[in-house]
């Protein structure tokens, strides 16, 4: 379809960071399924403290309840209890093999969310699903060679979007991982990449011709390939979406709905929320009697290092300490003009080393050494005063290099495991 000059300005416009200060608006909040389990003071305490919005937590769906169990309301109970003031977003999703095919499921799996929202009035946004672009999540990931991923999906979601006749003021946020192989022969990982995906998500709205929005905010995870890679890194060569390919997602959007019904994200209140990121620390060995196990990322940072950060001017280093790259992607996320929310992995480190230590305070509650400088980001963004110029220099040194290792990417073990 040709796109019009104004719509073109328009795109153009989202693409750029603005050299001015960012607005207030982004949500900022944590990966963070301990509400559910227990009152912690300390933690929530740290979460108020730091200006934390949010909290992301997860439920499990058994492929076929319409209905919550005694147990589900009992988790559910302690987390609207525990949780004071933020905003809470309950993604909602079953085992691979229980993601739903059949009109039958999708109407159980959204009854099932139905009975959520019926009963908890502070919940009303939801994750439909959960890293749907990987078979680790769910499956099949594709037919034969023929990808069907993406357009069972659109069912699913297209199917919940009815949930809004009942409740009107429900927010839907679809979930996609930052990478993918693109290969349905994969010994193992069977997987698309975002920007298949994407482009297969918006061929099946174009087909199924649907008439409404699917998602309110496009959800997207966009962990780098380490946590040593920078929150700026683009990587032009491949399919992989992280924070730094701002563009490429948003060219991936604009591509699928553009001039459908799904309004493209910065436009009619729909953006983009990262809905999970992260830079591991090293374990002090005053904290090591904390954790457990063997870690398993091979570039863990230190939560902060002495002196200023000595990256090169080609944008060839290392992220310098946790406190520099977590800070640096918070204030990145409040000056991409359509992203809405910023999610960190995690408020307390998990204790189990295979498992993710991202948070800004130790297995025990304590806070980091980068405690500060994190609290300081995301008061400069409730406050609207992200000096998106600064970035924007940050972006210009540090983006445009293209890193071409793999990694590990995001541990598979932790919150979702729960």
């Amino acid at each position: 379809m040709r796109k019009s000059l104004p719509f073109l300005v328009a795109l153009a416009a989202l693409l750029i960071v603005p050299m001015a200060q960012a607005g207030p608006g982004l949500v900022v909040g944590v990966n963070d399924d301990s509400p559910k389990w227990k009152a912690d003071p300390v933690l929530a305490a740290a979460a108020a403290d730091l200006g934390i919005s949010a909290y992301r937590l997860t439920m499990g769906w058994d492929g076929s309840q319409t209905s919550l169990s005694g147990a589900d309301r009992a988790m559910l109970d302690r987390a609207t209890r525990n949780i004071h003031g933020q905003r809470v977003l309950l993604s909602v999703f079953g085992t691979p093999d229980s993601a739903p095919h059949s009109d039958a499921a999708r109407t159980a799996y959204c009854a099932y969310v139905g009975a959520i929202l019926s009963s908890y009035p502070t919940i009303r946004t939801i994750g439909i699903w959960n890293e749907v672009n990987k078979a680790s999540f769910w499956r099949p990931q594709y037919d034969g060679s023929k990808s069907v991923a993406p357009t069972e999906y659109v069912k699913l979601l297209a199917a919940c979007s009815s949930l809004r006749s009942a409740f009107p003021n429900v927010v839907l946020v679809s979930s996609l991982s930052p990478r993918g192989n693109d290969n349905p022969r994969a010994v193992s990982n069977v997987s698309h990449s975002p920007v298949k995906f994407i482009a297969g998500m918006g061929t099946a709205v174009r087909g199924l011709a649907l008439q409404g929005r699917i998602f309110d905010h496009f959800g997207q995870n966009v962990y780098g390939s380490s946590s040593s890679e920078r929150p700026f890194r683009t990587h032009p060569h491949n399919t992989d979406i992280t924070q730094g390919d701002y563009a490429k997602l948003m060219s991936a959007l604009t591509s699928a709905f553009g001039g459908t019904a799904q309004p493209v994200p910065g436009t009619q209140g729909v953006t983009i929320w990262y809905l999970e990121t992260g830079f591991q620390t090293t374990i002090p060995n005053e904290k090591r009697s904390l954790y457990s196990g063997a870690e398993n990322d091979a570039h863990p940072l230190a939560p902060v290092m002495p002196g200023p950060d000595p990256g090169r001017s080609d944008g060839a280093s290392a992220g310098w300490d946790q406190a520099t790259q977590l800070a640096n992607a918070i204030r990145l996320a409040s000056c991409q003009p359509a992203v809405g929310a910023f999610f960190n992995f995690q408020l307390a480190d998990e204790s189990n080393l295979a498992g993710w230590q991202s948070g800004v305070l130790w297995a025990d509650g304590t806070p980091k050494p980068s405690y500060a400088a994190v609290k300081a980001a995301i008061a400069q963004v409730n406050g609207g005063t992200v000096d998106c110029a600064a970035i924007n220099s940050l972006v210009t040194t540090f983006g445009q290099t293209s890193f071409s290792g793999k990694g590990k990417g995001r541990k598979t073990a932790g919150w979702q495991s729960h």
